[in-house]
């Protein structure tokens, strides 16, 4: 139950991410989108961890560090993504921008995982390698939702709808992959 009630709330939050956020919307990407999604998870957290209220700013403050290395002036993990997606894209096929999504997605939620972890190292001690998988997937799967149906969607149902679908497939695709670390903790404990 706690594993679906996850993938659940990430997906409400995910929904509300996509309504509020236009593209290039750095506000959204690097600060209000960890607070949205921890927001949303932490009725689910409160069921694995005491003081759950800590994942919230643990989150936020988290995401807005974990995008420092894309920002900063100097970025050289910025041109790193950018050319690590073009080789994967010539080598592996897909599309750049799937590519690109996916390596930075797994960035920043590893990054954030680590920080997440030294709050749930004995609830989910796999943390930091689910919120990496997790943000490969929220990445991969939001640049996939977007590239099928974002022509067709954003027509029929208009530019918010449109967000909306794509960060809330990937964020319940995010859900899915971490909300397994959570649900071992909870099938091992007892």
């Amino acid at each position: 139950m706690l594993y679906f009630q996850w993938i659940l709330a990430n997906l409400v939050g995910g929904l509300i991410i996509g309504v509020l956020s236009r593209p290039g919307d750095f506000l959204m990407h690097m600060v209000l989108r960890g607070l949205l999604i921890s927001l949303a998870q932490w009725p689910v957290m409160r069921r694995v961890r005491s003081k759950a209220r800590h994942w919230i700013w643990i989150t936020s403050i988290g995401l807005v560090l974990s995008n420092l290395p894309i920002v900063a002036p100097f970025a050289p993990v910025n041109d790193w993504l950018r050319i690590a997606a073009m080789n994967l894209h010539s080598e592996l096929g897909l599309w750049e921008v799937f590519w690109l999504n996916l390596l930075n997605e797994g960035q920043i939620w590893f990054l954030v995982g680590i920080a997440q972890w030294i709050f749930l190292r004995k609830q989910a001690p796999f943390w930091i390698v689910a919120a990496l998988l997790g943000g490969l997937n929220l990445g991969a799967t939001s640049a996939t939702i977007c590239f099928t149906f974002c022509g067709s969607l954003d027509g029929f149902a208009g530019t918010l709808m449109t967000n909306a679908i794509v960060a809330g497939g990937g964020w319940a695709a995010y859900g899915m992959v971490t909300g397994w670390a959570l649900k071992m903790d909870v099938v091992s404990s007892g």
